[in-house]
């Protein structure tokens, strides 16, 4: 187990450690708002849907059906 401190200035932000999670995580994740359209495409998505993150942002998930 890995245990780290870090001071509040040098300590990442909660969205700074949710964007490396999304862009590390050795899953395909795609995020979308209550109208189905994308607002976070991360890089096994790429991989698995074959559309780039700048393909899709805006976009609605039908394009993947």
């Amino acid at each position: 187990m890995l245990i780290s401190q870090c001071s509040s200035a040098t300590a990442p932000t909660d969205q700074q450690r949710l964007s490396a999670l999304l862009q590390h995580c050795p899953l395909a994740i795609v995020e979308w708002t209550s109208n189905f359209v994308v607002t976070s495409w991360n890089p096994l998505a790429e991989a698995l849907f074959g559309y780039t993150q700048a393909e899709m942002l805006g976009q609605t998930v039908d394009r993947l059906i």
